[in-house]
C-alpha cells in the first residue's frame, strides 16, 4: 500500500469540501438562530439566543396580514432590518437579495456562490434564506465535487444540501436569494446597543403603513389578526405560526428588558409592561392547546370557539403593548 495514498485522498477531500462548524440554533425566529449559530461558531460570542433577540430589536417583531397569512412573520424589509439588527451589536456585515422576476437573478446567484464560499474558506457560516423550508439557516460548508452547499436549518444541524442550481430557489413557495456574509465584529456600547434596539421597538410599533397591501406592523398588526380571526377561511396554519413566534419573541422581549431594568432601574415600569404583555401571549397559547418547546400542533384547525377566545386576548395584548410602548418612549426621552 503506497504510504502516500491516504495523505493524498485527505489532501483531495479537503480541495473539493470546506467545513466550518457553525450550525443553526433551534428557535421560533429562524433568522436569529442562525445568527447565533454562526457569531457564536465563528467566535463573535457568546449569544444567548434570548439577548440576541433583544439587542438586535427582533424581540419587538410583529406583522400580520389581514387574513393572518403565513407569510405574516417573515414579511418585512430583510435587506434593511437584518444589516440594522447586527450592525446594533457592532458586527459589520453585508447582505444580498435578488427575485426571480429580476433580470439578473442568475447572475446574482452566481455571484452568491463566490461569496458564500469565500465566508467558509475565512472560517465562518452564511445566514441563507430557504434551508429545509420556509426559514433561515445556516450554510456550514459547501463540496465542490458534488455541487452542493451543506447547510443546517429547522430540521436539524445537518439539513439538506443545497445544488448549487437551486440557491435561491430551494423554498418553492417563496423563491427568494436573501443571505448575510458576516465580516467582523468591533466594540459596541451596550447602553447604545439597548437604546437603539428600544427605539426600534417604539418605532415598528407606531409604524402606520406596512411594505405590502394586507400586511400590518406594530399596533396596527394587532387589528389586522383580530379582524382576520373573523374571515371565513382565514389562515389558521399561519395564525399558529404566528401565535408561536410571537410568544416567544414577547417572553425573549421581557427578558432582555427585566435585564436592562437591573442597570437601568428607569426601566422598570417597561419591563413590568413586557412581562405582562408576554403572559397575555401566554394565555394565547393556552386557548390554541401550545406549548413552545413542541411545534405539533401546527396542523391542527383552529375552531370557532378557539378564534373566538383569541380576540379579546389579543384585544387585551394591544392596550398592554400600547402602555409598554409609553413607557418606553418615556424612558427615551428622559435618559438621554
Amino acid at each position: 500500500m503506497n504510504p502516500g495514498s491516504t495523505s493524498e485522498r485527505s489532501r483531495k477531500m479537503e480541495a473539493r469540501r470546506r467545513a466550518v462548524d457553525a450550525r443553526f440554533v433551534e428557535g421560533w425566529m429562524s433568522y436569529i438562530g442562525a445568527v447565533q449559530g454562526v457569531l457564536n461558531a465563528a467566535g463573535m460570542g457568546p449569544w444567548e439566543y434570548w439577548r440576541l433577540m433583544g439587542d438586535t430589536g427582533m424581540a419587538f417583531h410583529l406583522v400580520m396580514h389581514e387574513t393572518c397569512c403565513v407569510s405574516s412573520v417573515t414579511a418585512y424589509d430583510w435587506m434593511n432590518t437584518h444589516l440594522a439588527a447586527l450592525s446594533r451589536i457592532g458586527v459589520h456585515s453585508e447582505v444580498y437579495g435578488a427575485h426571480p422576476a429580476m433580470p439578473t437573478f442568475d447572475a446574482a446567484r452566481r455571484r452568491a456562490l463566490v461569496h458564500i464560499r469565500e465566508s467558509i474558506d475565512r472560517g465562518i457560516g452564511v445566514v441563507l434564506w430557504g434551508v429545509d423550508s420556509g426559514e433561515f439557516g445556516v450554510v456550514w460548508g459547501y463540496d465542490e465535487e458534488d455541487g452542493v452547499l451543506l447547510t443546517s436549518g429547522c430540521h436539524g444541524p445537518r439539513g439538506n444540501p443545497i445544488p448549487y442550481e437551486n440557491l435561491g430557489m430551494s423554498f418553492p413557495g417563496a423563491p427568494e436569494l436573501h443571505y448575510q456574509i458576516v465580516l467582523e465584529r468591533v466594540p459596541a456600547d451596550e447602553r447604545q446597543t439597548a437604546r437603539s434596539s428600544l427605539r426600534y421597538y417604539v418605532d415598528l410599533m407606531e409604524r402606520q403603513g406596512h411594505m405590502g397591501p394586507g400586511y400590518r406592523a406594530g399596533l396596527s398588526a394587532y387589528d389586522n389578526w383580530m379582524r382576520g380571526l373573523q374571515r371565513e377561511g382565514f389562515d389558521q396554519f399561519g395564525c399558529r405560526y404566528a401565535t408561536f413566534v410571537y410568544a416567544e419573541a414577547r417572553a425573549c422581549a421581557a427578558r432582555y428588558v427585566e435585564h436592562l431594568a437591573e442597570a437601568e432601574r428607569a426601566l422598570a415600569p417597561a419591563a413590568e409592561a413586557f412581562r405582562r404583555t408576554a403572559a397575555i401571549y401566554g394565555r394565547m397559547m393556552e386557548v390554541l392547546g401550545q406549548d413552545l418547546a413542541d411545534p405539533s400542533a401546527l396542523d391542527t384547525p383552529v375552531s370557532a370557539e378557539q378564534a373566538a377566545a383569541l380576540i379579546p386576548l389579543l384585544r387585551e395584548a394591544k392596550e398592554s403593548e400600547s402602555e409598554t410602548v409609553a413607557r418606553v418612549a418615556q424612558y427615551l426621552r428622559t435618559s438621554e
